[in-house]
């Protein structure tokens, strides 16, 4: 298998493009976000690779990672403004393992989710929450998302030729 064609050293550990043998824990911690949200999971490991492993990709996931098991993910996928010759990303996923909350995982993972948008020239990334997840409108909006006029809650960073920021650095 090439290298990964995405690597971020954090405080941490990494965050790196997912691999085929990491489908057993996305699926894992997938399951339990949709528990947290009381959702039905019907996602399995087929999905993921026919999504995630395909060419050309579906879906972009990312994958933080602390001694070498995954502890988080974000899924990503692109949108388009074609009207304006905009192109963007939506991230779709976020989970952090609870036993890692609070140390910059989720922080970690939204600037990589940047950082990767950036590398595909798009202009915005976008995000929506649950309309009770008061935390995650306030962790967005403290990112550097502005809010949108929209229901359910939704999101957008303006890209503007970001660079990789605080906590992300080049292998």
């Amino acid at each position: 298998m090439p290298p990964d064609p995405f690597f971020r050293s954090t405080s941490f550990g990494t965050i790196r493009a997912a691999r085929p043998q990491d489908c057993a824990d996305i699926l894992r911690m997938a399951r339990r976000l949709a528990r947290h949200h009381q959702d039905a999971c019907g996602l399995t490991t087929e999905h993921i690779v026919r999504d995630v492993f395909c060419h050309p990709r579906w879906l972009h996931l990312l994958v933080a990672e602390r001694q070498a098991k995954p502890i988080g993910y974000a899924v990503l996928f692109g949108t388009a403004q074609f009207q304006f010759g905009r192109r963007g990303m939506e991230l779709h996923h976020l989970f952090t393992e609870k036993h890692m909350r609070g140390q910059g995982v989720g922080q970690a993972l939204v600037e990589a989710c940047l950082t990767f948008a950036s590398g595909l020239s798009c202009d915005y990334l976008t995000v929506g929450t649950d309309p009770d997840n008061l935390a995650a409108q306030g962790f967005y909006l403290r990112f550097g998302f502005q809010r949108r006029p929209s229901f359910p809650p939704r999101f957008v960073f303006h890209l503007d030729g970001r660079v990789a920021g605080p906590g992300i650095s080049e292998r």
